[in-house]
């Protein structure tokens, strides 16, 4: 069902309020500014900001900063831009809207970006289909009715940036954050164990790689386990492999996986991340992990995880952090690396203090996902209703659409007689 609009709006299309120029190549183009010349304004200008290049005024088109420019070709087709002064490239057109507020048109096409986007022509370089873009149906307003969404609009997406600013730092509070609970739950008085004296087994896998990997498990076949596989607190089995039972059956016996064993990236750029091994069946491994098989009259492995995870655990295993990325940790190191050891009763109040405070961090962080997600929505949602009509009052002191347009087909008559006489 078609959105119904004021009754002090009218609809039309596109080419009814607008004029159109197409950008063009400048005779000169230089990587400096020269006399005379203006930003050239190519695609990355437009969208990043980045000028690179100026070019000379007399053999450009220029655009002014109450025009739009829109990305005729690319794979950008229908984006738009506003607020900038210059030569416009040949993948750019300009829109110059008649005797109706230049915002309240851009806001109207961001609104349209992914229609204008989807709908291109051309088999190989997208393109802006004019036929799309002159026939979109413009919701025209009353002028003073266009400022004031214009200003509600301006006002709500300010608000949004600082709303997405902020958000932007909440991963690095909740890191920091589990980061604390951890660093808390070590810091304590009880004797130091090296890790070898606590452990059955600690010990990585293969160290050459399988000839052939397979994507597939044709029933022959059996799981290879690699650093990448390894995140914190998890298995990233998304990317997984195989091996055959030859490669298998040569290294199997040097780790022996079992449930719940503790798996330790120690090579590559995702050293130092910890999880339990969540699998049950029979698997290879890499030499990039070390598998360590606690001693669980001593050493719960959830215990040994979160160590690790903490702080004082990453320090003690891998060392002071520096600029570079750290690349590797031996087996001599864990083997003698230390950690506090009290009585299995105690190690399971401290695994539960730190999983009662990570599940409400998680909680936030389940809440700052579904903000985040809403975030990107948002916009749009905003631009629907203001071309709606709900998102500022009509008032009756400002007149009808109607008007508008008649002033608009005025104006247009008045630049075609202009034109006619020049030539």
């Amino acid at each position: 069902m078609e959105n119904k609009l004021p009754n002090n709006w009218v609809k039309v299309n596109l080419k009814e309020v607008v004029s159109y120029k197409k950008g063009k190549k400048p005779k000169i183009l230089k990587d400096e500014f020269f006399e005379d010349s203006v930003p050239y304004l190519d695609i990355m200008a437009f969208e990043k900001g980045v000028v690179r290049r100026y070019a000379d005024v007399e053999s450009s088109n220029l655009i002014e900063d109450k025009s739009i420019g829109i990305v005729w070709d690319g794979a950008r087709s229908g984006w738009v831009s506003m607020g900038q002064n210059g030569a416009v490239g040949s993948t750019i057109a300009i829109l110059k809207p008649f005797a109706i507020e230049p915002v309240y048109l851009y806001r109207f096409l961001q609104s349209n970006f992914n229609f204008l986007n989807t709908n291109t022509r051309g088999t190989g370089i997208p393109h802006v289909d004019p036929q799309i873009l002159w026939n979109i149906k413009f919701p025209l307003a009353p002028l003073k009715e266009q400022q004031r969404i214009t200003k509600k609009l301006d006002s709500l997406f300010s608000q949004l940036d600082d709303v997405k600013l902020r958000l932007e730092k909440i991963p690095e509070l909740l890191k920091n954050f589990r980061q604390a609970i951890l660093n808390e739950a070590y810091q304590t008085n009880f004797d130091r164990v090296t890790l070898d004296d606590v452990c059955l087994k600690i010990q990585d896998g293969a160290h050459h790689s399988p000839k052939k990997q397979y994507a597939e498990n044709d029933g022959s076949k059996f799981l290879y386990i690699t650093s990448k596989n390894i995140r914190n607190n998890y298995m990233n089995l998304s990317k997984i492999v195989y091996v055959d039972k030859e490669f298998h059956d040569s290294i199997y016996s040097r780790c022996k996986p079992e449930f719940g064993d503790v798996l330790l990236t120690k090579d590559g750029a995702n050293t130092g991340n910890v999880t339990l091994n969540t699998l049950k069946e029979p698997f290879s491994l890499l030499s990039s992990v070390c598998l360590i098989k606690t001693n669980k009259e001593k050493l719960i492995p959830s215990y040994l995880k979160y160590f690790i995870q903490s702080p004082i655990g990453f320090k003690e295993l891998i060392g002071e952090m520096s600029g570079t990325a750290i690349k590797r940790i031996v087996l001599r190191k864990i083997k003698k690396a230390t950690i506090p050891l009290p009585l299995i009763e105690e190690q399971n109040k401290i695994i539960k203090r730190i999983e009662d405070s990570f599940s409400k961090v998680d909680l936030i962080e389940t809440q700052y996902e579904a903000l985040k997600e809403k975030m990107v929505t948002l916009p749009q949602s905003i631009l629907h209703k203001a071309f709606k009509g709900e998102l500022v009052e009509q008032l009756p002191t400002d007149g009808d659409a109607k008007e508008l347009l008649k002033q608009i087909n005025k104006l247009k008559e008045e630049i075609n007689k202009k034109g006619k006489k020049k030539k």
